[in-house]
Order: structure tokens, then C-alpha cells, then sequence
């Protein structure tokens, strides 16, 4: 019995969302594959990490969107390594065969070789990142709160965004946001004129 190729999609952000529609009617069998099992709109990870919206309302479950798909299937699986020879993902779930792939798998966040910029910086690539954020910002209040030093609660309080593009913009507007209409009414021990946040960008204009 004849079987139909194998189009192998890793990666479940918007373009492995569009690569697999545009498959619909091809007749071909689309797995798509990713280490979660949700799509992640990621234009309002700011939203997450400044406590506007819920880690759930910017996820939504990959079988949900495509269910109405028959050539769909769909491989919860990180990738380790692809062995083109072979023509085979191989991934902490076992081989995945394809005959041909399409790999979307996104970015990681640019440190440009900064010194220790990885181990004390914090990006934001995904939910984990986000809630990440969040927390701190709110840990550096409680600590701002019981912090009787005037230089050690002005650092407390000062947060910086690197990078003037959109998302840096926004994630900058929100954090003020937050502080200045939200955690002001929460921590009445605090002098908010010692709160900063600061944008910084390489370039001369920001977005």
C-alpha cells in the first residue's frame, strides 16, 4: 500500500502553525512536533510578565487549533539532533522518520557576548521567562519593603529593559505601568519616587 510522505514540522510557533495549514489539502501526513504541547502567542509575553494576563490566556493547546485538520498529527518530543542521512529526528521520545522537514523553531535571546549577561539577565522567549519576571519584580518589592538603606532600596527598585524594539517598549511601558497604578496601592512603606525603569537601546532612536 502506497503511504503518503511524511512532512515533519518542528517547531509550533506561528510559522509551524502556517507551514502546517498550508498543508491541509496536500497530500501528505503533517506531524508536527514540539517540546509543548501549546502554541505560544508570544507578542503578549509582556503582558505575562508584568501580571496583566495569565500564563493561559497566551497558550493554546496545538491539537486544539489544528483538530479540524485529517492530515494532522501531532509528537509531544524535544529534538536532540537530526540525522539527514537517515532522514530521522532524533528526540527524547524516540526516532521521529519524515521525508521531508520544515524546521521553525524560533530564536534564543542575543547577549552579544557580554559578560555575564547570560547569568544575571533575564529574556524573554517564553511562559517560564515571563513568570520569571514577574516574580522578581515582585520579590524586589518585598525586599524594597523591608530594606532601611536608601542606596540599597533605590537599586531594589530600579529595573532596566535592553533593547528599543517593540516588545522592549512595551515591557517597559507595562512595568510603569504596574508600579505606578498597581503596586503603589499595595506598598504604602515605600516612596515611589525612587522607582526607575530604564530603557536602554544601542541605537539612536528607540523602535
Amino acid at each position: 500500500m502506497h503511504r503518503a510522505p511524511r512532512v515533519v514540522i518542528v517547531g509550533a510557533g506561528f510559522g509551524g502553525l502556517k507551514a502546517a495549514r498550508s498543508l491541509a489539502d496536500a497530500p501528505v501526513e503533517v506531524p508536527l512536533v514540539d517540546r509543548n504541547n501549546y502554541h505560544l502567542f508570544q507578542p503578549l509575553l509582556y503582558q505575562v510578565a508584568t501580571a496583566g494576563l495569565a500564563p493561559e490566556q497566551i497558550a493554546r493547546p496545538v491539537r486544539a487549533i489544528l483538530r479540524s485538520q485529517p492530515n494532522f498529527t501531532f509528537r509531544l518530543a524535544e529534538v536532540l539532533a537530526v540525522d539527514l542521512d537517515g532522514r530521522a529526528l532524533q528526540t527524547d521520545d524516540g526516532p521521529v522518520r519524515y521525508d521531508h522537514l520544515i524546521l521553525v523553531v524560533g530564536g534564543e535571546t542575543a547577549t552579544f557576548g557580554i559578560a555575564g549577561l547570560q547569568a544575571h539577565a533575564k529574556g524573554l522567549k517564553g511562559l517560564a521567562d515571563a513568570v520569571a519576571i514577574r516574580n522578581h519584580v515582585l520579590r524586589c518589592f518585598e525586599k524594597a519593603a523591608a530594606e532601611r538603606d536608601y542606596g540599597e532600596r533605590s537599586a531594589l527598585l530600579t529595573f532596566v529593559v535592553v533593547g528599543g524594539g517593540p516588545t522592549g517598549v512595551e515591557m517597559a511601558g507595562a512595568l510603569a505601568e504596574l508600579m505606578r497604578h498597581v503596586l503603589v496601592g499595595d506598598y504604602h512603606e515605600l516612596n515611589f519616587s525612587q522607582v526607575c525603569v530604564e530603557l536602554v537601546e544601542a541605537a539612536e532612536h528607540i523602535l
